[in-house]
């Protein structure tokens, strides 16, 4: 069974969190950007992109300052911002093709995902993208973060660093093999009530 604990990451240091800061930065610059692309080809030709065209095409569009938003990021992450913006998109055509049968069902027309506002966005790393050795997550070379203790020994299978305010918080998706006892029903049940 998958479970997820969400953890304040601690033991950055200043290069550490800056790296990070920047690498946000990134995702949310992809995420724009390629959304851009979307809604201009699709206003043009009323077709939308597959994420396997996305992928291709964006490893190849530079931004403002002349770098490729994509390659900027690990390929898994920038790939995993990529499909959670696919996602958002199969979603809107989804609820429009519901709205046009059932318009009752909804106070105005669906809109097309928006663009990300705020400065950062969730970095997504598969089980590919980062590596657990001596209880360190480490997500590239000069940046990573102690495991939670309750996470020692267990399979991690995807981490979400979440931008905050002044800190980051991590998501860690992990295979649990513990077994949930069933308790029996029983006539001889006893309670309290503390109140």
């Amino acid at each position: 069974m998958k479970k997820a604990l969400k953890t304040k990451i601690r033991g950055l240091d200043k290069s550490q969190f800056k790296r990070l800061r920047e690498l946000t930065r990134h995702a949310k610059n992809l995420y724009n950007q390629t959304l851009w692309i979307l809604l201009q080809a699709f206003e043009a030709t009323g077709k939308y992109f597959s994420y396997p065209q996305m992928d291709k095409a964006m490893k190849q569009v530079e931004n403002l300052e002349g770098e490729v938003n994509y390659k900027l990021l690990k390929a898994k992450v920038a790939q995993q911002t990529l499909r959670r913006l696919d996602k958002n998109f199969k979603s809107f055509f989804k609820t429009y093709q519901d709205f046009k049968t059932n318009p009752s069902k909804y106070k105005g027309q669906p809109k097309p995902p928006r663009f990300k506002q705020k400065q950062y966005d969730n970095l997504i790393y598969d089980y590919q993208a980062f590596s657990v050795k001596n209880n360190q997550v480490f997500l590239e070379k000069g940046l990573s973060f102690p495991l939670p203790s309750q996470l020692v020994g267990k399979t991690i299978k995807q981490v979400e660093i979440v931008p905050k305010y002044r800190h980051f918080e991590a998501i860690l998706v992990y295979e649990d093999d513990e077994i949930v006892v069933a308790v029996s029903p029983s006539d001889k049940v006893m309670a309290i009530d503390l109140g």
